[in-house]
């Protein structure tokens, strides 16, 4: 696949003596080429870079908080000149004076310094990684999310996968890109696979193939997107197409590409209630949402097989979360839970 194809260690020479050079890239180009981020919400990258007044910082989002992803820290280990010609090809196009990589963990892309990339290890929280909280970071402020939009303020911030593909779409251009995947959403993916499958990991594979040849064997109800994501049943779950509008109309995530599928001896409600502790102390605590909501969810997941009550409270509480925080956050503990007591309504049902 193309960007495990373009993997060739850490130097630098040899890098380039496989995949060659890179040319300017045009803003023309990365419309045409129909690239949409990888980090989770498939936003069409021309149009982002478009909205960028004044470009001073391009950011590269290494931070990978997701407990369950792995994709861009292989990228990192793997093929970080990649993920580095991605960036200057956009710092170019955009005019910005600087490149960051932000990383959580030590060791990852060392090798980038001496092409102008300056490496920073970013705080190692989930939200950290939202980009409005990492561009804030980056320029000496707090690391939690923010209402002004970085690209209101000269920052273009994307994720390591992206700018992995914008390198290639600088060396190869957008009809290349284009060859595979959907018309949507053109290229390929990095997608985690992890839980009870034979061959957990990170695979390439083209948007739009079908999930069920990555999960032959498993059983289980599938979590797709990650913590924010949503639950699927097994049987659901060999029907999906890996391509984010058509996960979504089946009430699953893409996200930035998790699928982990649970374990037949590990109870569904159980898994969902230690990741919304989780997520629950992983909150900004800077809407209200954020601060008493999901800790109150989370009471009541733990309440449900004690508590006559606590399913209609937990039911009223997720859906007071929707649409009500400052950052996205709530929504994907709202979106987790609410499937979670659909796909195992049988735990809720033999608990009664």
């Amino acid at each position: 696949m193309r960007l495990m194809q373009a993997a060739a260690g850490t130097s630098y020479a040899a890098h380039t003596e496989r995949n060659g050079g890179i040319r300017p890239l045009t803003l023309a180009e990365v419309e045409a080429s129909g690239l949409r981020g990888r980090g989770g919400g498939w936003f069409p990258t021309a149009r982002k870079m478009a909205s960028v007044r004044g470009c001073s910082t391009v950011i590269v989002n290494g931070m990978e908080g997701e407990p369950l992803s792995e994709k861009d820290g292989w990228l990192l280990t793997h093929a970080p000149h990649l993920v580095a010609d991605g960036a200057i090809a956009a710092a170019e196009l955009l005019g910005a004076r600087e490149i960051v990589l932000a990383v959580a963990r030590d060791g990852l892309a060392g090798v980038l310094g001496p092409r102008g990339v300056r490496v920073v290890r970013g705080p190692d929280r989930y939200l950290s990684g939202q980009e409005s909280a990492l561009a804030g970071w980056v320029r000496g402020g707090r690391p939690v999310p923010a209402a002004r939009r970085p690209a209101d303020r000269g920052i273009f911030v994307s994720n390591a996968e992206t700018f992995a593909h914008l390198g290639l779409i600088a060396r190869h251009g957008a009809d290349w890109f284009r060859s595979a995947g959907t018309a949507a959403a053109p290229g390929t993916l990095l997608l985690t696979i992890s839980g009870a499958v034979a061959r957990p990991g990170v695979v390439e594979v083209p948007v739009g193939s079908p999930l069920a040849p990555l999960i032959a064997g498993s059983s289980g109800a599938v979590l797709t997107g990650g913590y924010g994501g949503a639950w699927i049943g097994a049987q659901g779950a060999r029907s999906l197409w890996l391509e984010p509008e058509a996960m979504r109309e089946r009430g699953a995530v893409l996200g930035p590409g998790i699928v982990s599928v649970l374990p037949a001896t590990v109870s569904g409600l159980s898994d969902t209630r230690r990741i919304v502790r989780w997520m629950a102390a992983q909150g900004a605590g800077q809407c209200g949402p954020c601060r008493f909501g999901l800790p109150a969810v989370a009471a009541d997941l733990d309440a449900l097989d004690l508590d006559p009550g606590a399913l209609p409270r937990l039911r009223a509480r997720a859906e007071l979360l929707r649409g009500r925080g400052g950052c996205a956050h709530p929504d994907g503990v709202e979106r987790l839970v609410s499937s979670a007591l659909d796909v195992f309504a049988h735990e809720l049902r033999a608990a009664a």
